[in-house]
């Protein structure tokens, strides 16, 4: 998936769906709410659950990381 794939179908795409590719570096959240980039805006309900995961990821990212306790998972939390 790429980033015009994603602005020509946003409606299409659940919260956990655009999370996922902002995770992968595919897209950013200024880029998905940007009105010179999409066609339709992403419905009201899908961006305050994205900016809720978004919120939520770095405390839970380092929870995880913490309760893996290895080197490897923390270096990738750093470079996450």
């Amino acid at each position: 998936m790429n980033k015009e794939d994603i602005f020509d179908n946003l409606p299409e795409f659940t919260a956990q769906d655009l999370f996922k590719y902002i995770r992968q570096g595919v897209v950013t959240l200024p880029e998905l709410k940007d009105p010179h980039n999409v066609d339709e805006p992403m419905k009201a309900s899908v961006r305050k659950e994205l900016e809720d995961l978004l919120k939520n990821a770095e405390p839970n990212d380092w929870a995880a990381a913490l309760k893996e306790d290895t080197i490897n998972s923390l270096a990738e939390l750093k470079f996450a």
